[in-house]
């Protein structure tokens, strides 16, 4: 009984250091958003990576029962403590981020919306966790500036990130095709009935070509010349690069920027629509798109997200 007791708190006390060693990994690499840089991919990767972490703690608390009474709040103090050591390096991470990447002017990847809407509430969890704790811990809350620094950039990005769902998006247009709809049923072909192959023809053996008098051979018979090409259409079969709808973004306010215009004018080539046609689908004016395909008025959600279902549908890029 007693060794099973003492393996117990053995086993309980070499997860805890296990804890503290992964709490040291993760600060190394993240620490100041170091790891991040404006890479959306490497965000996803570290918020995962911190929700395992706290999902291990929780765990590692639940074996606090084998340590002995008196050394069992120590412990559990100092698990919260790393936990919160953590939460802090989190908050810090988010806003180094969220500057570097709206910064850059890279459009957000579609479906990104939920995970940005994840990270909001992931603030009011951090939150909650400072408060709720024992009085003896003194967690010091997080700065209230911060916090709404980050909201406000989670709750503007948020709607600037298209979710996947929007790609069947009625509003816009009824006539292009939706993610959301059903495929439609595959009708199986009837089988195909071999036929024998037609027999070879002979093809008679034209006569030799009589020699004239006088010994002077018959001019050598030569094949036809290719077709010259046009003029400038060496490059004619050349992939034409697709252009992109970029966005940059000035305080609060989002602009098209750089070959956004011409990434909806060859998607309007592509899908048989002139630009008028295409407003009158989006509910605006020709000058009022104009204007914003300039980048000289500022884009509101709704119309973004139905120029990126646009042009993602119709061979650009988003």
């Amino acid at each position: 009984m007693a060794d099973t007791i003492n393996n117990g708190r053995a086993a309980a006390m070499a997860l805890i250091v296990q804890v503290e060693r992964q709490a040291g990994d993760i600060t190394r690499v993240y620490d100041d958003g170091n790891g991040l840089g404006d890479s959306y991919a490497a965000f996803r990767d570290f918020t995962e990576r911190l929700d395992q972490f706290h999902v291990f703690v929780a765990l590692v608390e639940g074996k606090l029962g084998d340590i002995a009474a008196d050394k069992r709040d120590a412990q559990e103090q100092s698990l919260a403590a790393t936990r919160w050591r953590l939460m802090e390096l989190e908050i810090a991470a988010m806003q180094s981020f969220m500057t570097r990447f709206l910064a850059s002017g890279k459009p957000w990847p579609l479906g990104s919306q939920a995970f940005l809407n994840r990270r909001e509430a992931r603030l009011d969890e951090i939150i909650a966790f400072q408060r709720e704790s024992p009085e003896p811990y003194h967690f010091n809350a997080p700065d209230d500036a911060q916090v709404a620094s980050l909201r406000g950039q989670f709750n503007g990005q948020s709607g600037l990130s298209l979710p996947l769902d929007d790609f069947g998006a009625p509003e816009f247009s009824q006539s292009l095709p939706s993610f959301d709809e059903p495929e439609a049923e595959v009708v199986s072909a009837p089988p195909e009935i071999e036929t024998p192959a037609a027999p070879a023809q002979e093809f008679p053996v034209p006569p030799a070509i009589a020699k004239p008098e006088g010994g002077v051979k018959p001019e050598a018979v030569r094949p036809a010349a290719p077709a010259r090409a046009p003029a400038g259409g060496g490059r004619s079969g050349l992939l034409k690069k697709k252009k992109r709808l970029a966005i940059r973004v000035e305080g609060e306010n989002v602009y098209l920027d750089g070959e956004s215009a011409g990434a909806v004018e060859d998607a309007c080539k592509q899908a048989g629509l002139s630009l008028d046609e295409l407003a009158k689908k989006m509910g605006l004016g020709r000058a009022t798109l104009v204007l914003m395909l300039k980048g000289a008025d500022a884009i509101e959600r709704k119309p973004l997200n139905q120029l990126r279902v646009f042009v993602s549908q119709n061979g650009g890029l988003v």
